[in-house]
């Protein structure tokens, strides 16, 4: 019974997520295409919305296989007692500070600390460890996903 509780309450967060990281994504890509977003200032980027939009679900795609696979490791070696599904949803929970990207300007940094305030509370709560325990597996987890999301964005971009 727990486990399909369980399941039912993944199944729920992960669309919710999803729409989440999209909807801010759109509103940075829309944000920038009209000049009010410090980081494509600063990087002179402008991709096209397709290409926002295909970035973002290669992003959701590392995050969710690779991320949780990560975090669910560490936080457990860190003293962590959770099950590997509420890892998932502390990642899930944590993707609805994406929406921080509706803010103009300064949306990514936003919506960056924002996830990272985030998934270090979801996490501590899951497995109910230290914060720097829940900071290091939180921080931990993000680099394969940065590192699956920078491959992807440099194989399928026109380099």
């Amino acid at each position: 019974m727990d486990v399909s509780r369980s399941i039912a309450k993944l199944g729920i967060a992960i669309p919710l997520a999803c729409a989440s990281i999209l909807i801010g994504n759109v509103a940075q890509w829309w944000y920038a295409a009209r000049g009010l977003d410090l980081e494509a200032r600063l990087l002179g980027v402008q991709m096209p919305l397709i290409d926002t939009i295909s970035m973002s679900m290669l992003a959701l795609a590392a995050q969710f296989s690779a991320g949780v696979i990560a975090l669910h490791v560490l936080a457990r070696a860190l003293g962590g007692t959770a099950k590997a599904g509420d890892s998932a949803r502390a990642i899930c929970f944590a993707s609805f500070a994406a929406l921080g990207k509706l803010v103009p300007w300064i949306g990514w940094f936003v919506a960056l600390l924002a996830t990272l305030w985030a998934l270090v509370y979801f996490v501590r709560r899951a497995h109910g460890i230290s914060w720097w325990r829940a900071a290091l597996a939180s921080i931990g987890a993000m680099i394969p996903v940065i590192a699956l999301t920078a491959a992807g964005a440099l194989l399928f971009s026109d380099l």
